[in-house]
């Protein structure tokens, strides 16, 4: 609304409202709210007009041109509204410790997972007592041919793995309430930059930008911090042992064995993983839900480039997805070595930044409160009541 529109309807206003005081009164009221320029009220009191003089001209054309603008700020609080920063429960799972042992569908899930490590047998016992050896960690002559509660343990972690894939989607769709809100500012700054409402909503997208990122810091990227820490240290006891190895191969070089340094770490991989073949699949896992999680991050840094955590959360991100490749090896021993070195101590650097960034998740259930609070007097029912029902827009 132009500052000529604004003059045009005020005079109209002055003429039509002679003669009847009560009238007079709701276009003083109007008046102000114009010269406010706060399009709620000038709905409120052009609505109040109209109720009077429904032909009046002045009081329809603005709430038209108000109803414009405020239809895009409810929208962005519409869109605010839905975002529900759901993380993970159990409602994922398809197994929990909780599963009794000899549940018939869990243990067709194992002889199938079974299967896809090689761990051996024709018959369902001989599969699952080799799942407790090469899972479970059982010696051989020990593994026993029921489930036991540390293969089932170890076996529903690779289920939580593989359930964060589901709550990243889900979550990262919570995205696109966010980027809805901010195209409705747009529109809204387009058609009154200087309304106190767009210039509120803006702070109002900021805010919950930011409480949406730091959930995700907390319900992801210190989750897979814990999982990071595990494979850096998978790494370690396979490097290790790769060297043992490679010392233990010594003696049969000498007699004209050609054991090379690959072959150390192709024996030494084989020694760790029989002890629990689910670990460095589930390495693989979190390396795709490392790398969702960095998408999830770059959307957002496109539209909130003011989110201060947001940096630091992509650069220890970025470590974390390294340090899971380099669960495999690659390139010459010490280039590995190397490679592992630089990503861990890049990943506790970033870390350490993020964690001074980080709330804790009853603060930011209150901030979420506040801003809902603020965006509830947006939403205001009898505005949009008026809006909706309004015979004039």
């Amino acid at each position: 609304m132009n500052k000529k529109s604004i003059t045009v309807i005020f005079v109209a206003l002055l003429l039509v409202g002679c003669g009847n005081p009560e009238l007079e009164k709701r276009i003083d009221l109007l008046n102000l709210s114009i010269a406010d320029k706060n399009h709620y009220e000038i709905i409120l009191n052009s609505e109040s007009v109209l109720e009077i003089d429904p032909e009046n001209l002045a009081a329809i054309a603005a709430i038209r041109d108000s109803a414009r603008v405020y239809g895009h700020i409810r929208s962005a609080a519409e869109s605010l509204k839905k975002i529900d920063e759901k993380g993970f429960d159990d409602s994922y799972l398809n197994w929990t410790m909780d599963t009794q042992n000899d549940d018939p569908k869990f243990i067709e899930y194992l002889i199938q997972f079974s299967e896809t490590i090689g761990s051996g047998g024709d018959d369902a016992k001989t599969k699952i007592k080799g799942l407790n050896q090469y899972v479970g960690g059982y010696d051989e002559e020990k593994a026993p041919s029921e489930v036991t509660d540390i293969l089932k343990a170890r076996m529903v972690l690779y289920g939580i793995a593989l359930a964060y894939e589901d709550v990243l989607d889900d979550f990262k769709e919570q995205v696109n309430y966010l980027t809805e809100a901010k195209n409705y500012l747009k529109k809204a700054e387009r058609l009154d930059p200087r309304f106190r409402g767009v210039i509120d909503l803006e702070d109002y997208i900021e805010e919950r930008a930011k409480i949406f990122t730091m959930y995700a810091h907390l319900y992801f990227t210190a989750e897979f911090s814990d999982i990071a820490t595990e494979a850096a240290g998978y790494f370690d006891d396979v490097y290790e042992e790769t060297n043992n190895k490679y010392d233990e191969f010594a003696i049969l070089r000498e007699y004209g064995g050609s054991y090379s340094m690959a072959d150390a770490y192709k024996s030494a991989k084989f020694v760790i993983d029989s002890k629990d073949y689910s670990k460095h699949k589930k390495f693989k896992i979190y390396q795709r839900n490392s790398q969702s999680l960095l998408s999830l991050y770059k959307d957002l840094e496109d539209d909130f480039d003011r989110i201060d955590s947001l940096d630091p959360a992509i650069e220890m991100v970025k470590n974390m997805i390294n340090i899971f490749k380099n669960t495999e090896a690659t390139g010459s021993l010490n280039d590995w070595n190397k490679a592992m070195s630089n990503s861990t101590s890049a990943y506790l650097e970033a870390y350490s930044e993020l964690n001074n960034e980080l709330d804790d998740l009853g603060d930011l259930s209150q901030s979420k409160e506040d801003v809902n609070s603020d965006l509830d007097i947006i939403l205001d029912e009898e505005l949009i009541k008026i809006v909706d029902e309004s015979d004039f827009i």
